[in-house]
């Protein structure tokens, strides 16, 4: 399975917590020969078989519908995109109508990943983020009066912290039990994270929850989800039945993926190639028919193992305990076996027949488990 990768790299404006590559406010000009720049670079993988294809960003839905069916057009010419695939498109509210949502369905996107982030309007002002809670509700609408039932919808908790703790773990009950009543078929709670140099202003009010805060918001997310019918398959991801996102799981199940676009990044067989990151010299190579390529690295075995256990571990489905076994360096076996016993009577760790799945609180603190257990792997 293969799955394509299309970065926009354009939005509106920059919020406050993005850390994201991207740019506000671009003019047409720019935004035409990037369009063309990456027409160009899809032209280079002409006949590959793709199973799903994402467009993310920044904010690809601020394109025109010119613009998206420009693009989608090569995309279309350039690769071979199976029957029925999976094809995903990232979206703001305030930029969706009905106009585009239609272009986008002809284009053949059968699913919508809306950054809603909250419904609290105040929350949403005081990160610097354009959206207000009537354009959310808008968006669903329109998707669901033009029939695209597979939509997401993206929260994060921790923009709701303020000088009031309660009142933001208030805030934040309040965006989950409304991103539920919506009915979508898949709702993502990402948890808020503040990169530093980033070289935003934040509001005096924008502070972060406490561990303790963010620990239980979690929890309480995974069981109030459950109970309207969403079932957690990944740390961050909730889906109805049926309705897992099939591209991100392709990635964590160590797939193989084409990333096109600036600073899109590919892995197949082996071998992983980042494009580059600089705007202009993406558009001045790929308008030259060359691959964009700043940086190549060819993954080794103690790579790939680790990735493989990274990623596995960030499903509920997590990973075959005799996988995990053979991974291990025979002299750390013993303390491999005595550790998943300690994640175990933790309650963090718990083996599913002949796998080992992280608990709720388990996934709460996988970067810190994850790095713990690597350690008893052989490279």
């Amino acid at each position: 399975m293969i799955s394509l990768y299309i970065h926009i790299p354009f939005c509106t404006s920059k919020c406050a917590y993005c850390d994201f590559l991207s740019f506000a406010s671009p003019d047409d000009d720019e935004v035409f020969r990037y369009l063309h720049a990456l027409n160009c670079e899809m032209a280079l993988y002409r006949g590959e078989r793709i199973n799903t294809v994402y467009i993310g960003g920044g904010t690809p839905s601020i394109l025109t519908t010119r613009q998206f069916g420009f693009i989608t057009e090569k995309l279309y010419s350039s690769f071979n995109i199976i029957q029925d695939a999976e094809f995903t498109l990232e979206a703001n509210p305030e930029s969706v109508d009905r106009q585009k949502v239609r272009a986008w369905k002809s284009s053949g996107i059968n699913r919508v990943s809306l950054g809603v982030q909250s419904f609290e309007d105040s929350v949403l002002e005081q990160w610097a983020r354009k959206t207000r809670r009537a354009d959310s509700i808008r968006a669903v609408e329109i998707l669901s009066e033009e029939n695209i039932n597979n939509f997401n919808i993206d929260l994060i908790l921790g923009l709701q912290a303020g000088r009031d703790v309660a009142a933001g773990v208030g805030l934040f009950k309040k965006d989950l039990a409304e991103a539920a009543a919506l009915k979508p078929a898949h709702i993502s709670v990402y948890m808020l994270s503040i990169h530093e140099g980033g070289g935003f202003a934040l509001s005096s009010e924008a502070l972060l929850f406490d561990d303790s805060t963010y620990e239980k918001l979690y929890y309480r997310t995974v069981r109030f989800l459950s109970s309207f019918g969403y079932s957690q398959y990944e740390v961050s991801n909730f889906a109805k039945k049926g309705f897992r996102s099939k591209h991100n799981i392709n990635y964590w199940r160590s797939g193989q993926y084409i990333g096109v676009g600036l600073g899109a990044v590919t892995t197949r067989n082996g071998i992983r190639e980042k494009n580059t990151q600089d705007l202009g010299k993406y558009i001045e190579v790929a308008e030259k028919g060359l691959k964009p390529i700043a940086e190549t690295e060819v993954l080794g075995k103690r790579e790939l193992l680790y990735e493989r256990i990274i990623l596995a571990l960030r499903m509920t489905g997590g990973i075959k305990l005799s996988e995990l076994e053979c991974m291990a360096n025979v002299k750390y076996k013993v303390h491999l076996d005595r550790y998943i016993n300690e994640l175990q009577n933790l309650g963090y760790a718990e083996k599913k027949t002949d796998r080992l799945c992280l608990t709720s609180a388990g996934f709460f603190r996988s970067n810190y488990i994850i790095a713990r257990l690597l350690r008893f792997i052989s490279c």
